[in-house]
């Protein structure tokens, strides 16, 4: 069975952590940007109070770039008041936290819970338990809490991703190549297909108007697929406008997702 590609923007929100974190890496960084702002638990577990501000919309969940092993869980509850959080709406019950069998290449684990109906609270309990996380505490780059977009129709045959080489290299006049080591975030790219001139244009208005170019997204193509924790995408999104096919007299949209690591 396949899902439709989803395209998620999160909430800004504060957030406490129990027990404290980290002097210098706050439970606060969890809000931020960049993943590689990395809040750090005192033990191997965590407790994570939320606050969104205001009541909002949810289906989207996803603790990121994490050191959270195969045998950690977590619990979400949400709640109208940060009192009623001890009793609060259970969200996904404890269970495992990783999302499949298979993290990301460089062991960062995400979690996610997809919601089918958004929810609309304004206080979020994370309760993580770690497990046997290496060095014994608990580290998370990214909590994302937000609402995903479903395009009308799911994506067309051939989307993929490729690695963005930022290393560079040096020749020395013995021959030898030195190389500058850097990193090698993915892109992802995939055409979005309309049946109507008037579909389409309603899409890309959406899109650009839900996560405009300073406004990281998660992307995933499928979130049922058993490799879905590989192809998860964190990043920054653009859009095309719609182009017609005349073969089929359809419209395609090409999105392009740029990923921070």
């Amino acid at each position: 069975m396949m899902s439709n590609i989803f395209i998620a923007t999160a909430y800004s929100f504060t957030v406490t952590a129990t027990p404290v974190e980290t002097v210098d890496m706050p439970a606060s960084y969890l809000n931020n940007i960049q993943p590689g702002d990395i809040f750090q638990s005192s033990t191997a577990d965590s407790t994570l109070e939320v606050d969104l501000g205001a009541a909002q919309s949810v289906n989207v969940i996803a603790a990121l770039f994490t050191n959270l092993p195969a045998d950690a869980t977590w619990e979400i509850r949400a709640a109208a008041t940060q009192a009623g959080l001890a009793t609060g709406t259970i969200i996904q019950a404890t269970a495992a936290f990783q999302m499949d069998a298979f993290p990301r290449g460089d062991g960062r684990s995400h979690g996610l819970v997809y919601l089918s109906a958004p929810v609309s609270f304004r206080w979020w309990k994370i309760t993580l338990t770690g497990g046997t996380v290496p060095g014994g505490k608990l580290r998370m780059g990214r909590l994302f809490i937000g609402k995903a977009f479903t395009p009308t129709y799911n994506q067309s045959y051939g989307g993929g991703y490729r690695y963005i080489s930022t290393t560079s290299y040096a020749a020395a006049k013995s021959g030898a190549v030195i190389p500058n080591p850097g990193a090698a975030p993915r892109e992802y790219q995939a055409k979005l297909g309309y049946l109507t001139e008037a579909e389409a244009m309603t899409e890309l208005y959406d899109i650009q108007e839900l996560a405009g170019d300073r406004t990281p997204v998660l992307v995933l193509p499928d979130h049922q697929n058993p490799y879905a924790q590989r192809n998860l995408m964190y990043g920054f999104i653009s859009i095309r406008e719609p182009v017609l096919k005349a073969a089929f007299n359809t419209f395609v949209s090409v999105i392009k997702v740029t990923e921070t690591i």
